[in-house]
């Protein structure tokens, strides 16, 4: 059985992801764990052939889930929620068959509550649209006009454009096809969803049983961990906000961001707590997580996981549905663990809300501060060369250890 080498980790939790692996080729001499592996590259003097990229994305900037109540709220007006008119995109929503959209309980519940200002929570702004038209121009300069890979107009039978089924991460994997492709496209942009229940592109707590028993009650335990309610308790007391209000880190840290993220004015008591928020709502997530127990990294990104590794063997087998696909785009939420992405091969790196400093949306972090990152399958002619697995060039991957995948 072939062995796949997948490095497991993340990035942080809305700044945006790739799935980071280069599927290259070498002479079987070399050893495929040697850290000094020659760089690989597209162009027409390489011996290796760009044959599939698959790339996962964070939405971009959004309104947050919830206000803090009893201090003062900032305004999210319909003004901030406008399309700039270069990330229109012709695009129908369907389910993976082809079918109707699913239902759409998370959206639903959103739509239940209003901000101040007038909006609903959770939905994509003008600024998240251009944080993800930008990361489609980047994808465009490496893809299109660097290494002629893409046709420079949107095809269904080349891209695969997959989203979770939330408005803000359908609209965000619409601005950045907009970006790639410039707006031209053949036809319909089919943007593929499912239902809720069987969503794996982010950890499925109502779709599988065993993790939520693992996991689930450990959410409302995290609010309850001694130094973390301690802090709690403080933050609560400086910010007025009463006792009898739910509301923990995460949610205090999540307003915070999104105020961050559109210039809106923030409390300077709450600027004052920025730095314990930011921590104790990553500890937060590492108690839920479990960062020790490896079954909860199986159960959190294993289904991802294995729908990437499946769309490389059929490439490699010459068994794929779509014979003539090159990209595979998936968008989803900011929680969502990149299991594919640099790191140590541990929950603690895989599934915090979480780098150390938060990034306020899917705003493009340099290359070198592993912002970027793109899975790519190459195949040279000779059959006499070994697959390997890399990390792509010129993205600094850390010093995580390499985790293999049967």
């Amino acid at each position: 059985m072939r062995t796949i080498w997948a490095r497991a980790g993340v990035l942080g939790s809305v700044s945006v992801a790739f799935g980071s692996m280069w599927w290259s080729q070498q002479k079987t001499e070399v050893d495929p764990m040697a850290s000094s592996c020659p760089a690989v590259h597209t162009h027409s003097t390489s011996p290796y052939e760009l044959k599939l990229v698959q790339v996962l994305f964070r939405h971009g900037a959004r309104t947050p889930l919830k206000s803090i109540p009893d201090i003062l709220e900032a305004q999210w007006v319909p003004s901030l929620l406008h399309p700039p008119a270069h990330t229109k995109m012709n695009y129908v929503v369907t389910d993976l068959e082809g079918g109707p959209q699913p239902p759409m309980p998370v959206e639903d519940s959103y739509r239940k509550t209003t901000l101040a200002g007038g909006t609903f929570p959770g939905q994509l702004t003008t600024v998240g649209m251009q944080q993800l038209y930008e990361l489609g121009e980047r994808l465009r300069k490496r893809y299109v006009e660097e290494d002629p890979f893409l046709s420079p107009v949107f095809s269904s039978t080349e891209v695969y454009v997959r989203s979770t089924n939330i408005v803000r991460t359908i609209e965000s994997a619409k601005c950045l096809v907009a970006g790639l492709f410039k707006q031209q496209q053949t036809g319909a942009v089919p943007i593929l969803t499912t239902e809720a229940l069987s969503e794996s592109l982010y950890p499925n707590y109502n779709g599988c049983k065993l993790l939520k028993m693992i996991a689930g009650h450990r959410w409302a335990e995290s609010a309850t961990v001694p130094d973390i309610v301690d802090d709690l308790k403080r933050v609560h007391k400086a910010l007025g906000i009463s006792s009898n209000q739910r509301v923990d880190f995460i949610l205090i840290r999540d307003d915070m961001v999104a105020r961050e993220a559109h210039g809106l004015p923030c409390p300077a008591v709450l600027r004052a707590w920025s730095s314990t928020v930011e921590r104790r709502a990553v500890d937060m997530i590492y108690h839920i997580y479990e960062p020790s127990k490896r079954e909860n990294l199986q159960l959190c990104v294993g289904p991802l996981l294995h729908m990437l590794m499946g769309n490389i063997e059929e490439k490699l087998q010459g068994t794929a549905a779509e014979p003539d696909r090159k990209l595979f785009l998936y968008s989803g939420p900011r929680h969502h663990p990149d299991p594919l992405s640099d790191g140590h091969g541990d929950l603690r790196h895989a599934l915090a809300a979480v780098r150390r400093r938060h990034h306020p949306g899917a705003a493009p972090a340099p290359a070198d501060q592993g912002g970027l990152r793109q899975g790519v399958l190459h195949r040279p002619a000779d059959p006499g060369l070994q697959r390997r697995v890399l990390p792509r060039p010129g993205v600094q991957t850390g010093p995580g250890r390499l985790l293999p995948v049967r």
